[in-house]
């Protein structure tokens, strides 16, 4: 009997997890299927936009990521602190090593909007809960006038949320009576790749 492919994905969140159910779905028990990451909380950020225009409620944001996992998913929950690709081997903070014939290395991104001149001050957004949460206090308190919706050039995780947000906006705002000028000011490249 032929042993087991063993694929080792390195991240908990989006990503880590929709290729391990993938994985598992389409492998079944012709693959060991192991998934290492340390977050408390999975949270699906497409929902995130929502909460400043309070259409949903943050604690539906997010689940504890076992929750997320297929039956037949060995998920550890540990930090990776290395990776020995030459003899395919991840080190634990804990010590403990584990072993793979496929590695999926799907740690995520970081934001940085510290980076983008002009950003930090004024400007707002919805990509983490902390900001989502402050831009709803923004929401709440904006009195009418100008609201200009635009979006840094670059990868963007949910291309069509800019567009979105901007509708709701308006709509949140026309019902509390603030009446705003809504403005979009998406460049023509990144229009161009959405439809």
């Amino acid at each position: 009997m032929a042993s087991l492919a063993s694929v080792l994905i390195i991240g908990d969140g989006t990503a880590g997890t929709v290729v391990a159910n993938k994985l598992k779905f389409l492998a079944g028990k012709r693959a060991e299927v192991r998934v290492v990451g340390n977050s408390q909380r999975h949270y699906y950020k497409g929902d995130f936009m929502f909460i400043p225009l309070k259409l949903k409620d943050y604690k539906e944001c997010y689940k504890p990521p076992e929750f997320l996992f297929n039956a037949g998913i060995d998920y550890v929950k540990e930090e990776v602190v290395r990776v020995n690709v030459d003899q395919r081997l991840v080190t634990l903070r804990s010590g403990r090593t584990l072993s793979y014939d496929y590695l999926v290395i799907a740690s995520g991104a970081r934001l940085a909007p510290e980076e983008v001149p002009g950003f930090e001050g004024e400007a707002r957004h919805f990509y983490t809960l902390q900001r989502a949460m402050e831009l709803q206090e923004y929401m709440d308190s904006f009195q009418g006038g100008n609201l200009v919706i635009g979006q840094c050039a670059g990868p963007i995780s949910y291309p069509s949320s800019t567009f979105e947000f901007a509708l709701m906006a308006r709509d949140y705002l026309e019902s509390k009576g603030a009446a705003p000028e809504v403005q979009d000011t998406l460049p023509d490249a990144q229009l161009r790749h959405l439809f």
